[in-house]
């Protein structure tokens, strides 16, 4: 008897008839896109989703961008693919029924992509609430557009990571260590950005790649979000060992992006451990109200 690849899967019916011209849509928070999104890059070599993400931080992260994927032990996202999504659509109605905490993790990366690309909403924080609570709709609305408007635009011309979107990684370096060191329970994404963001501009001061009012308007802002849970008690070797085992790390070199202005970064790959310890012990330091130089 002859057997051929094509008669067998004709007689196979496809799970819950999903064929190639089938449409799977994405509708919750980040790890429900990401996992859709990868199933739908798998399922036949890729078919067609749409995403509606329902919290702040699959608004203006993940559901941007295309990169779909679940995480490993050692790496956050370590497997995966690139699928753009058909479209992404974005309801802020979904926002009254986040939790507080959920609402500042998404308002974090809002902040790293004002520090990357637009000093206008960054003074937006300023004029928020202490703890976004209370935050007006509309400067709510107009932050995830332009959230969304800064991550697309990066996206568009480095779609799939070779160079210029590494810039996106601001805060992410130092924040998907804590995350992965912390085995993703102690920190949401957002709160670890939060963290990586102060790690990143303390190493940037340190260089005088910028300048100290920005440093501390930087580290104020991400403080002006809310608390997050502390770091003092991480082992730094567990951190650094993390860190090197980052995705993008190249010839051994790992790319850190340091913010030179508000609006402005660039990307070094020579942080040297030393560096990135005195960053830690100065996150410490914060926590306990004891800044370090």
């Amino acid at each position: 008897m002859r057997c051929h690849d094509d008669d067998v899967g004709a007689r196979r019916p496809q799970p819950a008839g999903l064929g190639r011209d089938g449409l799977v849509v994405a509708l919750g928070g980040g790890v429900v896109g990401d996992l859709a999104g990868f199933a739908a890059a798998s399922w036949m070599r890729g078919v067609d989703w749409v995403v509606v993400p329902t919290t702040l931080l699959a608004m203006v992260d993940s559901s941007i961008g295309g990169k779909v994927g679940v995480n490993h032990a050692q790496a956050k996202n370590m497997i995966g693919a690139f699928h753009q999504p058909r479209a992404v659509v974005i309801d802020p109605g979904f926002l009254a029924t986040l939790p507080a905490r959920e609402f500042r993790s998404g308002a974090y990366e809002i902040l790293k992509c004002a520090v990357l690309g637009d000093d206008a909403l960054f003074e937006s924080f300023a004029r928020a609430p202490v703890g976004l609570a209370g935050w007006e709709q509309r400067e709510v609305d107009n932050a995830i557009a332009t959230a969304c408007r800064i991550k697309a635009d990066v996206v568009e011309r480095d779609e799939r990571d070779a160079s210029l979107r590494y810039v996106l990684n601001l805060g992410h370096t130092i924040g998907h260590a804590l995350e992965a060191v912390t085995g993703y329970r102690r920190f949401t994404h957002g709160e670890a950005v939060g963290w990586g963001l102060i790690g990143a501009a303390f190493i940037a001061r340190r260089r005088r790649l910028l300048a100290e009012p920005a440093y501390t308007a930087i580290a104020a802002a991400v403080d002006h979000v809310g608390p997050r849970p502390r770091v003092s008690d991480i082992p730094r070797p567990r951190i650094l060992a993390a860190i090197a085992h980052d995705k993008k790390a190249r010839a051994g070199r790992v790319p850190f992006v340091l913010p030179t202005a508000i609006g402005r970064v660039a990307v070094h790959d020579d942080v040297t451990q030393a560096e990135i310890k005195r960053a830690l012990a100065a996150l410490a330091g914060r926590e306990r109200g004891r800044p370090v130089r």
